[in-house]
């Protein structure tokens, strides 16, 4: 568990680093004083393995590691870490990906165990990266994925080691280290149905500038066209949510009639002139609701942003003396994400009441050529698309810069490792055509003293209506955010003493870490409609900015104690100055019961610190919508508006910071086993646990609502109110309230068989299981259990088979995930609920490298061309519930990639 000790929580640890920087820099004024020491550093067989500091022939150690490596990385004929990553069973739930909904489009983020992108830490050659305020997690699509030589995923807490966030495991992407010539790639990715389009350019140059010097440059170039909904087997759903009433046919819509005596609404009917088979109940459960609507399938919505990418690294290696290397990284990489939002207002709709715009009886009558339809004394409200408005762009500039410096010496029998690193991640988004709030319910739905407004000026069915008026009401709109870390780090390594099965390896050290983050939303972004409402909505309104400094100290020691046994332990102190400080251990014994069998455990501690928005943030939310039967009987009765008896409203709900958040705290155990029955078949396996405890969260804004007209406490909630004493608005920060229990298994087993003819053939099965999988989201609400339900599958399996012969390879691979069914908890009365299928997606590459450095890979992804994820129940999520996280939804989709070194 995490301990805190306040004694030191000012402590600056200054004599650990100096000492060590000094035993470092003494260490590279010596001259080589014999072979032992030129051997020591020429040791390929002795390599760090993500997860340790201490160099090791064993690349198995306690704790479950996944690689991908490089070929693997080429045969998926993925473009992205997120794509690359969404793929394997370690994550089982997928990762989130920035689509087309997503203010953050063209972003993405890295889940392992499927327990959240913030509890997954994610390094760049062994460093931490920042943390992406807005994602709330390292946005793993500022990585390009032409410079990565390999990826290994370490699962379960690894916090003695990296400190915090590594709770479900540690991503650490390690970058090309190939010095040799000259080598161009291009490739080329192109859906079957169209959109989605990925043409990628990238040249690396890599040279010996002297017999101790090399240094590798590379550059790449990348664009990708944008996704359409309709042109994916995306959006059809089953009769009756095969239509909706937001993409009726041109000039149709729908209405329903305001019976100004009886003070109620009537159902909702089509318009006067909708076709026969554009007339339907789009909703199950109310039948009596006849609509004008289209097909489903007909939404030009898009489902990925079209995007630019391009990035320049450099990496130089210098052997300064037989006992001390130098090494740099510098990278820099830019993404342009452009969203087309759509008619941000597909129907006129009041921002905040839900209500359409409102005519009077003879207006409506004297729209459709004075035909009585209606009587004229009562009112209608329209269900009306608003074609006139301007299309809403979301633009994101994504932009990652910075670097790594490390020194290496050799003093004695002892490694000096002095590192140095410094990132920074900024975004900018420009929101273009968002509708000023107060301009728009001014012009369409309310007079300047708040009654309701009928037969407004601006009518969308009126075909004599000034569509000029409707531009008065956009603006554009910029956001920009920026998070930097920065970290210094010196330990030393060595072997202490012989142990009965070997030497002891120990290692020492500490680490200094600064962190920032600011957030700038436009100045107009931060204005409020009749003082409590974002005139604006849907943008980036959230403000705020903060640092902090974290010092720490670790050790890490290998004990190998004879009879096969070998211990590591790990343990480490981080001292926060925002929240105090936090002791994180590791254990984990290795047995080698037998030449061809190993068994493995691991326990250890870790802990998710509060992000520096999480803590300083200073407001910035949304809008949710709450019952509310107070400020219905007002409106209703006092201010003869319409409102239905058991109705509410849409209220903002602030999210400021909580400088009282405490860190989350997980405990994490792995139990398995290494086998290797006989030469070329591997089998792995384990079984591991994560509790996390003090889970962030936030209540409920209808529990706060009902709390507070209840005359019941709302904790550290605010409530703001008008003179009235009806809700307005809330303040929700994030709490330390739920609590997260995860137990699963996987495996992964590989075999490798050369025949007498030369053909190679490989073989890979890896699997994962949840046996559970356990949230508590508030304080006194009970564990409920989340596995096999929607988007937290049972299971996910791969198999890949490749069969090589000389220059030539095949390989096939299929990925399957278990179905899901829908959360008991959303299910309504009167809905159709059905499961979502169990989906496998097969994938076909071929290869052929020459002598002459000529590499081609040509492959076809989804070879069947389904959609996996689809959900056609109608259930309260909508009429499909697809899954871009978990799920690839550009169908089948041809590549080639050709690479040429020189």
């Amino acid at each position: 568990m995490i301990i805190k000790t306040k004694s030191i929580r000012n402590s600056r640890l200054p004599w650990f680093a100096a000492g060590l920087l000094v035993c470092s820099l003494a260490a590279n004024a010596q001259e080589s004083t014999g072979n032992e020491n030129e051997e020591k550093i020429q040791q390929p067989e002795r390599m760090k393995v993500t997860g340790s500091r201490i160099k090791r022939q064993d690349t198995e150690g306690t704790a479950p590691i996944t690689v991908i490596d490089r070929e693997e990385i080429e045969k998926s004929g993925v473009t992205s870490v997120a794509e690359l990553l969404r793929n394997t069973v370690s994550s089982p739930t997928g990762n989130f990906s920035g689509s087309g909904g997503y203010v953050r489009s063209g972003a993405a983020t890295v889940d392992l165990l499927g327990i959240g992108s913030s509890r997954t830490l994610v390094l760049l050659d062994g460093k931490r990266l920042p943390v992406d305020v807005s994602l709330g997690a390292v946005n793993v699509d500022n990585i390009p994925i032409w410079m990565i030589e390999r990826i290994e995923l370490l699962t379960g807490g690894a916090s003695a080691i990296y400190g915090a966030d590594a709770v479900g495991g540690v991503v650490n992407i390690i970058t090309k280290k190939d010095t040799r010539g000259t080598q161009v790639s291009v490739y080329t990715g192109i859906p079957e149905n169209g959109g989605g389009e990925v043409k990628t350019i990238d040249v690396g140059n890599g040279v010996e500038l002297s017999d101790n010097l090399r240094m590798i440059t590379a550059a790449g170039y990348t664009t990708r066209k944008e996704t359409l909904a309709k042109n994916r087997d995306y959006k059809k759903g089953t009769f009756p949510r095969d239509f909706t009433a937001t993409l009726p046919p041109a000039g149709q819509y729908s209405y329903r009639v305001y019976d100004t005596t009886e003070g109620a609404f009537g159902p909702w009917q089509p318009s006067p002139d909708c076709p026969a088979g554009n007339q339907r109940a789009t909703v199950p459960t109310q039948p009596d609701n006849v609509y004008c609507a289209g097909p489903r399938a007909n939404t030009k919505s898009w489902i990925f942003p079209r995007a630019t990418e391009w990035y320049v690294t450099n990496r130089m290696e210098w052997d300064i003396t037989d006992q001390t290397r130098f090494s740099s990284l510098l990278l820099f990489n830019e993404k342009k994400s452009e969203q087309n939002m759509g008619n941000y207002l597909l129907v006129t709709q009041h921002p905040i009441k839900n209500l359409g715009v409102i005519l009077s009886g003879e207006k409506f009558n004297e729209i459709n050529e004075n035909e009585q339809i209606v009587d004229p004394n009562n009112l209608v409200e329209l269900y009306a698309e608003s074609t006139d408005f301007e299309n809403r762009w979301n633009v994101n500039t994504d932009r990652s810069y910075g670097g790594t410096i490390a020194l290496e010496s050799f003093l004695g029998d002892v490694d000096f490792t002095t590192t140095a690193s410094y990132y920074v991640s900024t975004n900018r988004r420009d929101f273009l055509n968002v509708y000023n709030k107060e301009r728009l319910i001014n012009l369409l739905f309310e007079t300047e003293d708040g009654g309701l407004r009928t037969d407004p000026d601006y009518i969308p069915i009126d075909p004599n209506r000034d569509r000029n008026l409707i531009n008065t009401v956009h603006d554009d709109l910029v956001s920009k955010e920026k998070s930097s870390t920065f970290i210094v780090d010196a330990y030393a390594s060595t072997e202490l003493f012989e142990l009965p099965g070997g030497p002891l390896s120990v290692a020492v050290g500490t680490s200094f870490q600064s962190e920032a983050y600011e957030q700038t939303p436009d100045l107009r972004d931060r204005q409020f409609y009749n003082g409590t409402e974002p005139l604006y909505t849907g943008t980036a309104g959230v403000a705020g900015d903060g640092a902090r400094e974290v010092y720490s100290v670790f050790a890490e020691a290998v004990a190998p104690l004879g009879a096969g046994i070998e211990i590591d332990a790990a343990i480490r102190l981080d001292n926060y100055s925002d929240f105090g400080s936090t002791t994180n251990y590791s254990l984990g014994p290795k047995w080698k019961v037998t030449d061809f069998l190993a068994l493995r455990g691991n326990a250890a501690t870790s802990f998710k610190a509060p992000t520096l928005d999480l803590l300083h943030a200073e407001g910035g939310g949304g809008y949710v919508y709450i019952q509310d039967e107070d400020w219905c009987t007002r409106e209703r009765e006092e201010r003869n508006n319409v409102c239905e008896p058991g109705g509410g409203h849409q209220i903002y709900a602030d999210r400021p910071g909580n400088e009282n958040l405490q860190e989350e705290v997980g405990q994490s155990y792995s139990i398995g086993f290494i086998l290797e029955p006989f030469e070329g078949l591997d089998i792995v396996a384990d079984y591991f646990g994560v509790v996390l405890r003090d889970r962030f969260g936030s209540d409920s804004a209808q529990d706060i609502a009902d709390a507070y007209y209840e005359g019941q406490s709302f904790g550290d909630n605010k409530v703001l109110k008008d003179e009235d004493g009806i809700i307005t608005s809330m303040a929700i920060p994030t709490q330390n309230l739920g609590r997260l229990e995860v137990y699963a298994a996987q495996t992964d087993l590989r075999y490798m068989h050369r025949f007498d003819n030369g053909l190679r053939l490989n073989y890979n099965n890896r699997y994962f299981r949840y046996f559970s999988y356990k949230v508590q989201d508030f304080r006194d609400s009970p564990l409920l259990q989340y596995r096999g339900y929607k988007g937290t599958p049972n299971w996910r399996m791969s198999h890949n088979l490749s069969l090589g012969l000389d220059m030539h390879n095949l390989s096939l691979n299929a990925s399957t995930i278990a179905k899901q069914q829908e959360d008991p908890e959303n299910i309504q009365e009167g809905y159709n609920y059905r499961q979502i299928d169990e989906f496998t997606q097969y994938d076909l590459a071929y290869s052929i490298s020459t002598t002459t450095g000529l590499r081609v890979t040509v492959g076809v992804n989804n070879i069947l061309d389904e959609i996996g994820g689809l959900d056609d129940s109608g259930s309260v999520i909508g009429a499909e519930s697809t899954s871009s996280s978990l799920y690839s939804l550009q169908g089948r989709t041809f590549f080639t990639s050709i690479s040429q070194r020189f």
